[in-house]
Parts: structure tokens; C-alpha cells; sequence
């Protein structure tokens, strides 16, 4: 045990050590981390900040399906479902057609700057 007047990191992380009249709810919390808020069985955790754990454990899982479901869809519109969609990924390229139809402003700018064929 270090018996000089600077503690060492040990002593400083330890907040047991603290006595108990300087530890208040301020000087608590300040020190509480994600870590200590969110896994069960933690002494540390102040009763005022409980809460926020159970609320993160409903919270956390339906964002997660939520999240995965819109990346289905989303792989799902960007390839199953418009024809010759999935083509066009592989090839990095899109008719004309489609081009009109989809991005007509875009379409325009294209044929406008290239010269007319002949």
C-alpha cells in the first residue's frame, strides 16, 4: 500500500475507498459509466439511474429489429424488386429508359451534354 501523500491509481479508481462523508450523489454519479450502469449486478449503480437500464434493455433490442428489417427491405427494393434492378448493380450501369423514367432531371443533363449521334 503506497503510504506517501500522492495515492496511487489503484487507490484513485477504488471508490470504496472514498470516505463515506465525501461520497455524494454529485461525486457518484459523476463517476458511474455505461459499463456500470448497464450490467445487472452492480454495486455501484445509483437507484435514481436504474431505471435507464431496463429502459435500454426494451430499447436497445427493438432498434436492432428495427434496423434489420429496413436493411431487408432496402436490399430488397434496390434489387428484387424493379425489374432488371439487380443487373444494373452488378454492371453499374442503366438503360435509358429507366434513366428517364426514375431520374428524368439527371437523364436530361446526360443527353443534353452529349453530342447528337448521326
Amino acid at each position: 500500500m503506497n503510504t506517501g501523500a500522492t495515492p496511487s491509481l489503484a487507490q484513485l479508481s477504488n471508490l470504496n475507498s472514498v470516505p463515506a462523508a465525501i461520497q455524494s450523489e454529485a461525486t457518484e454519479a459523476a463517476f458511474v459509466t455505461v459499463q456500470d450502469l448497464l450490467l445487472p449486478g452492480r454495486r455501484n449503480t445509483p437507484w435514481n439511474l436504474r431505471s435507464l437500464r431496463y429502459i435500454s434493455v426494451i430499447v436497445h433490442p427493438v432498434c436492432a429489429l428495427l434496423t434489420i428489417g429496413l436493411f431487408i427491405i432496402h436490399v430488397y427494393m434496390g434489387t428484387a424488386m424493379e425489374r432488371g434492378a439487380f443487373g444494373s448493380v452488378i454492371r453499374g450501369d442503366v438503360s435509358s429508359g429507366w434513366a428517364k423514367r426514375f431520374h428524368r432531371i439527371w437523364y436530361e443533363r446526360l443527353f443534353q451534354e452529349a453530342p447528337a449521334k448521326k
